[in-house]
């Protein structure tokens, strides 16, 4: 999976985002909305998908903060969808990993008790 942000704007940016397997490369183009301070929802603009919605809600929580993540998508073609999928998915995972990565080196791991950080 790569990522490429095209333009960034303090509200918004554009990126092309590539993903693969096997002899399959596909490059999509979101534009990414920041709704600060509580949200970045991503529209798909073009690529192979016939539809791809991705949202991040932030809430305050006694804990810290609580992050939601929702992604659902599904290719236009079959084949790229059966050779893709998976994958995609595991992508997805792995930025998700990486984003909890990237929050604690900037914001360290919380001492409350009873908070968790999963992906």
């Amino acid at each position: 999976m790569k990522a490429v942000v095209k333009s960034r704007t303090e509200q918004e940016l554009v990126a092309d985002l590539t993903v693969g397997f096997g002899p399959f490369r596909e490059t999509f183009t979101s534009r990414v909305s920041l709704e600060k301070p509580d949200r970045i929802r991503v529209r798909y603009e073009k690529g192979p998908f016939r539809y791809l919605n991705n949202v991040w809600t932030f809430s305050p929580d006694p804990r810290g903060c609580l992050v939601d993540f929702f992604v659902d998508f599904e290719f236009r073609s079959r084949l790229l969808q059966n050779a893709i999928g998976v994958v995609f998915n595991e992508g997805v995972r792995l930025m998700v990993s990486a984003f909890i990565k990237r929050a604690r080196d900037i914001y360290g791991v919380s001492t409350q008790p009873g908070a968790v950080i999963k992906n």
